[in-house]
C-alpha cells in the first residue's frame, strides 16, 4: 500500500501545494462506529493532524417504528462496522488510526471524487 502523499500544484494560490485527500473504510466493531467516530476526531484534534482528515463519517438511515401504537423516530446504520473517513494518509495519521480501540484498521478504498 503505497501511503506517499499525493501532491499537486495549485494554480490559484501561486504554485503552492495541496495534498490530495481520498475516501478510506475502516472496519469497527459493530454498534461502536459513534465511538470511533468520536475517538477518530479526539484524537486528531489533540494531535493537530486537522489538515489531513476533511469528514469522519458513518452513513445512517432515519426511520419510523410503532411501539406501543405510537411512532418513534429512530436512526440506524447504512454499513454497519463500517466508518468513512476522507483523508491523505501522510505523517503519524496511520499510526494513530490503527491506534483507536474498537477499530481494526483494514483499510480500504483509495477512491476521490
Amino acid at each position: 500500500m503505497n501511503i506517499e502523499p499525493n501532491i499537486t500544484a495549485n494554480p490559484v494560490t501561486g504554485g503552492d501545494s495541496a495534498l490530495a485527500k481520498k475516501w478510506y473504510v475502516l472496519r469497527a466493531v459493530s454498534g461502536k462506529e459513534k465511538k470511533v467516530k468520536q475517538q477518530i476526531e479526539t484524537e486528531v484534534n489533540r494531535l493537530n493532524l486537522k489538515a489531513y482528515i476533511s469528514q469522519v463519517l458513518i452513513p445512517m438511515e432515519k426511520y419510523i417504528q410503532v411501539k406501543n401504537g405510537k411512532k418513534v423516530n429512530k436512526e440506524r446504520s447504512y454499513f454497519p462496522g463500517y466508518v468513512l473517513i476522507e483523508a491523505a494518509l501522510v505523517g503519524e495519521l496511520p499510526h494513530v488510526l490503527k491506534s483507536i480501540p474498537a477499530c481494526s484498521f483494514s483499510l480500504a478504498f483509495g477512491f476521490s471524487y
